[in-house]
């Protein structure tokens, strides 16, 4: 470990290798500096053309403008090359993570209005693919915290046509709707119910229906992530 520590020392002052890796390149170039230095940055910029997939040049600037940090130029390379939406889906591979990402750009880039949920009227102004991502991302993350009873009040409509004419889902449409209509069929006697007992306990054609809906939800989640990727040079 004795040899070539003076160049080691100079070598690692203007390059970030290790004690084991700066001694190799020393090594490899009988102990002059500028060669391993020289020798290091191919390397990296080997690394980075490979992980990147683009040609050696391009690596090389994009190393030099991130001072050879290789996270930092993928990082840049990749922003080069593919937009945020593209970006989300090549990092998310599971659907739901991924529209639910890709909504909340959309979001961003469009200074969509909130309070607390989403202004899913103002959602309905966009272009037809970017509204429903919106509108249906927004209901199913509604339906997660408040329930499939309490979301069926919840811009139901907005999510029917959706639904219905940019996913193309006509079952899970119906079994949405029969939902609906068993709770709205249900809710005069739960109300009284409440009142009495303070509790209430859903009729087992509501929950079989609950369930048929549920079935359908990653059909749905899908369904978004196909019209994300068919329509991808809407988002952002």
């Amino acid at each position: 470990m004795g040899l070539y520590l003076e160049e080691l020392s100079a070598l690692r002052q203007r390059a970030a290798t290790g004690v084991r890796h700066g001694l190799a390149l020393l090594h490899q170039t009988n102990g002059d500096v500028a060669a391993a230095e020289a020798l290091f940055r191919l390397e990296l910029t080997q690394l980075v053309a490979q992980k990147a997939d683009v040609p050696e040049a391009a690596a090389r600037q994009a190393l030099e403008l991130a001072g050879y940090n290789v996270p930092q130029a993928l990082q840049q390379l990749e922003q080069a090359r593919y937009s945020l939406t593209q970006r989300i889906l090549r990092r998310y591979r599971e659907p739901a993570n991924a529209v639910r990402r890709v909504a909340d750009a959309v979001e961003e880039a469009r200074q969509m209005p909130r309070k607390h949920w989403l202004c899913i009227d103002a959602a309905q102004l966009l272009p037809s693919p970017l509204a429903c991502v919106l509108v249906v991302s927004e209901w199913l993350a509604y339906e997660d915290w408040e329930g499939l009873d309490a979301a069926v009040y919840f811009h139901l409509d907005a999510v029917l046509a959706c639904l219905d004419q940019s996913l193309a889902l006509p079952q899970a449409s119906q079994a949405l709707r029969h939902v609906a209509t068993l709770e709205h069929a249900q809710a005069e006697s739960r109300r009284r119910d409440l009142a009495r007992t303070g509790s209430f306990m859903p009729t087992l054609e509501f929950e079989a229906a609950s369930v048929a809906f549920e079935a359908q939800r990653p059909r749905i989640v899908q369904a978004l992530y196909e019209l994300i990727e068919h329509n991808i040079g809407l988002f952002p």
